[in-house]
């Protein structure tokens, strides 16, 4: 009997935790199994034909929120194809309407409901016997022309009985984004997360994770994010892991969630010291209004969770990615400003602005109609209004995030944002933001892509239309960010230069001006310096806003073959 489990990744970057898992817990010697994984950008018909040539008896489905409209077009499309296959589907998608999915989608067989392994396992036993399926919990499936619902199956309590799928063959993941965890469930009920409906924390034993680890260390892969819920809800297990990995040296970076306020005194001495580079937090903020807070079971320390997160961010060893999530309970488009204007503040590495989904499963979702809940049929299941934020509301939010995903997680206008924000705007960065949105929209923006440079200039218009004191500032400083990120000869057409006529003449002679070059060292061929210098002036000093009394020549060193220039020097000082 041939099984194969597919999964329909969201980027080709990413690798499937579930089949991992369910491929090295299934694997026996009464069938043959095999993993699948495609990607939503696939076209259907490609991962059909490779589906086809694959020739399962069963098929079974990872299905999440962002795949699961492609999948029931693939499995009415296999059972056209491979008229005698079984299609099972399993995952969060399915799980909580698991007979409403097999009444609407006749192409279904059988759906796995909750933690798949043991069902699995379980599954494939019977139908490789004939066995009766009402024998196997955990499943909803077809009986004749009734639907039927098995009681559920229990959690595996040991999670070291599953055996690792980083034992084998690792080239699978080697230059992949790879997903791990080190435990399952979450100690808190946030309302609005699935994990809500599974209460407690199991977790792999130490010894187990870190000859994981070793493994994916080993495998080249280019990222392991861990996707336990909050990661330091217990510190001493979570120091443990992260000096095996520091001891490691891992050329990856390594993601993990936790929890701002729970961090220690103790665990943030240790975080301190951390070697830079190694780890990227992703820290859930959600909302700063209390009120909101309590109506999604979620409680924070705000005001430890502030002081963590200024104390993480001075020190810079860690990448501080922040999460937002706009249309909560009690928080209204006002609220939601004075959320971000505090999480902004704070100038994590990373913002993420997120909407509201009333997954299924949720708490949250079952109670919509109590806070007047209107969302999407479909996935992603985004709200759409409520009885606190309009559409409307919620439309300019989505043209909110979408800048800050250009201008501020880009981290390329560092300088120029610092300054509209905290001298234009006196901190209120939701403020700049609506604003700029507005300037956006009224210039139809929105509805094209557009290449960096035009990113620039449409930020230095902004600033001369709406605040033209400030603009002579913004555009050295604009230029300044420009030519940091970017090794390029020519400035996007809104900035102003102040270069002199005979800047290529200068810029020869400080190729050949050996004491210029050995003071800052330097070193390489003067065909090769040229490619690797960028000679602009300055009329105001980007760094400190102050007017030069006239204008200062900066020079900009790239490295060969990167675009980031990593010294910036004043050489008329």
């Amino acid at each position: 009997m041939k099984i194969v489990l597919c999964a329909l990744n969201a980027k080709y970057v990413h690798s499937s935790l579930a089949l991992a898992y369910l491929e090295s817990y299934c694997k026996s010697d009464e069938w043959q199994i095999e993993s699948a994984e495609f990607t939503i950008n696939d076209h259907l018909d490609s991962i059909l034909s490779r589906l086809f040539a694959l020739q399962p008896k069963v098929i079974c489905f990872s299905c999440y929120i962002w795949n699961i409209e492609y999948i029931l077009r693939l499995v009415s499309d296999i059972k056209k194809i491979l008229p005698p296959i079984t299609t099972v589907l399993g995952g969060p998608e399915v799980s909580f309407d698991a007979e409403d999915l097999l009444r609407e989608n006749p192409d279904i067989d059988i759906i796995i409901r909750g933690e798949g392994e043991i069902i699995l396992k379980e599954l494939l036993t019977a139908l490789k016997y004939n066995l009766p399926l009402r024998e196997v919990r955990g499943i909803a499936f077809r009986q004749d022309t009734e639907l039927r619902s098995n009681p559920d199956q229990q959690l595996i309590k040991i999670l070291d009985h599953i055996p690792s799928p980083y034992a084998g063959d690792m080239a699978r993941y080697k230059g992949k984004i790879t997903y791990y965890e080190t435990s399952r469930g979450c100690p808190f009920r946030c309302a609005y997360c699935l994990s809500a409906a599974q209460p407690g924390v199991r977790y792999f034993s130490l010894e187990r994770v870190k000859k994981d680890l070793a493994a994916l260390f080993e495998s080249g892969c280019r990222e392991i994010k861990f996707v336990d819920r909050t990661f330091n809800c217990n510190e001493k297990r979570a120091t443990s892991i992260m000096e095996y990995i520091i001891n490691q040296k891992p050329s990856c970076r390594v993601h993990l969630e936790i929890c701002a306020d729970l961090i220690s005194d103790d665990f943030m001495n240790f975080l301190l010291q951390i070697p830079a580079g190694i780890f990227a937090f992703e820290i859930g903020v959600q909302s700063t209004k209390p009120e909101t807070l309590r109506a999604v079971n979620r409680k924070c320390d705000w005001q430890r969770f502030y002081s963590n997160v200024q104390k993480l961010q001075a020190q810079g060893n860690i990448h501080l990615h922040l999460d937002l999530i706009a249309g909560l309970p009690f928080e209204t488009y006002s609220n939601f400003s004075y959320s971000f204007n505090q999480v902004y503040n704070l100038q994590p590495d990373h913002i993420q602005l997120g909407f509201l989904k009333l997954l299924k499963g949720s708490p949250l979702r079952e109670i919509a109609e109590y806070y007047s809940y209107e969302f999407q049929n479909h996935p992603p299941y985004q709200i759409l209004n409520s009885k606190y934020i309009s559409y409307s509301e919620i439309t300019r939010l989505t043209q909110i995030e979408k800048l800050l995903e250009l201008y501020y997680n880009s981290r390329d206008f560092k300088l120029s944002l610092n300054y509209i924000v905290n001298e234009i705007y006196k901190g209120e960065a939701f403020s700049f933001y609506t604003d700029f949105a507005d300037f956006w929209h009224k210039e139809e923006l929105f509805t094209r892509g557009h290449r960096k440079d035009a990113e620039y200039n449409f930020l230095m218009r902004f600033v001369e239309e709406n605040h033209a004191g400030y603009s002579t500032v913004v555009n050295e400083k604009l230029k300044y960010d420009y030519l940091s990120n970017y090794h390029m000869q020519m400035l996007p057409a809104a900035l102003k230069s102040y270069n002199p006529p005979d800047i290529k003449v200068q810029f020869r002679h400080i190729v050949r001006n050996q004491e210029l070059l050995a003071r800052y060292k330097f070193t390489a061929e003067k065909t090769e310096l040229k490619r690797m210098l960028h000679l602009e002036y300055f009329i105001v000093d980007p760094v400190s806003g102050q007017k030069f009394t006239e204008p200062n020549p900066f020079l900009f060193y790239y490295n060969s073959n990167e675009r980031f220039s990593s010294r910036v020097i004043n050489i008329s000082i």
